[in-house]
C-alpha cells in the first residue's frame, strides 16, 4: 500500500504529493521501489581527499564540499561512511538498502582519481566492484556515482568565449588535477573492499542478471577537461549539486536533478559536467525527509 507521511503540510507539498502519487500510479513500473525499511537503511560512501602528502597538492576550499555533501547526503536519509572503506564493505545495510551514493573529490586526470599519497585508482574499479558479480547485495538498485576531479587540462572555453567575463574568478579558482599525473602511480585504495562477492557456488544459467546495470555516473566535468574549485567557497560542481537537489530532490527523479544541473552550469561557469554510463532502467526518486510517500 501507500502511506503517506505527515499529512499537515501546506498547499504546494500536498500538490506535489498527489502529483508524484499521480504519476507512480501511471507509471508504476517505471519508479524504483523505496520502502519504509529501505529508506531507512541507506548508506552512502564519501571520500574528499583534501590533505596531500605533498602540501602544495592540498585542495584548498574543498572543505566546503565536504560539509555540503555530507549534510546532502544525510538529509536525503543515507548514512554516510567516510572514514574506511572496509567499514563500508562489510556494512549490513548495503543488503538492506534502496540504493547507494559514492562520492569522490580529489585531483585526478582522465580516467584516475589521486589519492592523498599521489598514487592513484582507476575510475572503472568503480563500477567493476559494485556490479552485480562483485556485488550481489545492490543488484537492482541504484547506484549514484559522483566524482568532483580533474579529467585533464584542457579548458572548456572555446576561443570565442569572452575570458574576460570570469577574470574576476581566476584569483580564488584553482583546478582539481594533479600537479604531474603522469607521475601518478597504482593506487593501494581497492574498491574491491568497498563489495564482498558472496554469489553462491550453486550459481547457474537458469540465474541470470546484466553485470552493470542500474548504474548513473554523474562527473564534475567533460573528458580531457579541468574541474574548478573555489579555495573560498569549494568546487562549482559540488556547490551546485547540492543546491539543486536541495531545492528539488522532493519532486524530480535523479535523472531531471542532473538535467537542471545542466542547466544551472551551461552558462555561468568555466565547466560543464556530464552523465555517463546510465544504465538506469526505471526512474529513481530521493523522496527526502519526511516529504515522502511509501511505496
Amino acid at each position: 500500500g501507500i502511506n503517506i507521511i505527515n499529512r499537515n503540510k501546506n498547499t504546494r507539498e500536498r500538490h506535489i504529493i498527489v502529483s508524484l502519487l499521480h504519476r507512480w500510479i501511471l507509471t508504476k513500473t517505471i519508479i524504483y521501489p523505496v520502502t519504509k525499511q529501505s529508506k531507512s537503511n541507506r548508506i552512502a560512501l564519501m571520500i574528499n581527499n583534501i590533505k596531500f602528502h605533498n602540501d602544495s597538492s592540498d585542495r584548498h576550499g574543498a572543505e566546503k564540499d565536504d560539509r555540503v555533501m555530507f549534510n546532502l547526503l544525510q538529509s536525503l536519509g543515507y548514512q554516510v561512511i567516510d572514514d574506511a572503506l572496509t567499514q563500508f564493505s562489510q556494512h549490513k545495510k548495503l543488503t538492506q538498502t534502496d540504493s547507494v551514493f559514492v562520492t569522490i573529490m580529489s585531483h585526478g586526470d582522465m580516467g584516475i582519481i589521486s589519492g592523498t599519497d599521489s598514487k592513484a585508482f582507476k575510475t572503472e574499479e568503480i563500477f567493476q566492484h559494485l556490479n552485480a558479480k562483485n556485488c550481489p547485495a545492490l543488484v537492482n538498485k541504484p547506484k549514484i556515482i559522483i566524482i568532483q576531479a580533474c579529467r585533464g587540462g584542457n579548458s572548456h572555453l572555446s576561443s570565442h568565449t569572452q575570458y574576460n567575463t570570469y577574470i574576476y574568478l581566476l584569483s580564488s579558482i584553482t583546478a582539481d588535477m594533479d600537479a604531474d599525473p603522469l607521475k601518478m602511480k597504482r593506487s593501494t585504495f581497492h574498491l574491491s573492499q568497498v563489495c564482498v562477492p558472496s554469489l553462491s557456488e550453486n550459481f547457474t544459467r537458469a540465474v541470470r542478471v546484466h553485470i552493470e546495470k542500474d548504474f548513473i555516473c554523474f562527473h564534475s566535468s567533460t573528458p580531457h577537461t579541468v574541474s574548478y574549485r573555489s579555495t573560498s567557497d569549494g568546487s562549482f560542481f559540488i556547490q551546485t549539486l547540492a543546491d539543486v537537489f536541495n531545492k528539488w530532490s522532493h519532486e524530480y527523479d535523479i535523472e531531471e536533478l542532473f538535467r537542471k544541473h545542466f542547466e544551472s552550469s551551461s552558462s555561468d561557469y568555466l565547466q560543464m559536467p556530464t552523465k555517463e554510463r546510465n544504465t538506469l532502467t526505471k526512474r529513481f526518486y530521493l523522496f527526502p525527509g519526511q516529504f515522502t510517500f511509501y511505496l
